[in-house]
């Protein structure tokens, strides 16, 4: 339910942060070529913020997976064998439904965690390159 919500949240953060990154990003290596360091300065906080951002938008999914994993692992732990029969099926269902961990999409099979800020920013790199040959 919360997933079906999420991904087109996610997927509009994420598209409008490798748009701002890859424009930040082109900016920068403009006006790098034109001396005008004021400007590569603003630009520079511009990309810093927009790269916090994309990493506090992937915090939530990272810490959901990171749980959903320790909660398998308290549940192997546990002292299961002192519990009823009863709690001990219950226990292992809940280690069952935990062998695939939760985490939030940006679109129905892209889990958003800390490996999709690399993709990010990696494609936002690919842009800046290709507008920079196209300029030249």
């Amino acid at each position: 339910m919360f997933n079906d919500v999420a991904q087109p949240i996610f997927f509009t953060i994420l598209s409008g942060l490798v748009f701002v990154l890859s424009l930040a990003g082109f900016s920068m290596a403009v006006m790098f070529k034109e001396n005008d360091l004021v400007n590569v300065v603003k630009f520079s906080i511009t990309y810093i913020g927009a790269i916090l951002i994309l990493m506090v938008a992937c915090y939530p999914s990272a810490r959901l997976t990171e749980t959903s994993k320790n909660i398998s692992m308290a549940c192997y732990f546990s002292d299961w064998y002192i519990m009823k029969p009863k709690l001990r099926s219950l226990l292992i269902l809940t280690m069952a439904r935990t062998l695939r961990p939760c985490y939030i999409t940006a679109c129905p099979s892209v889990p958003v965690d800390f490996n999709m800020v690399t993709v990010v920013f990696k494609t936002a790199m690919s842009y800046v390159a290709a507008l920079i040959s196209i300029q030249s």
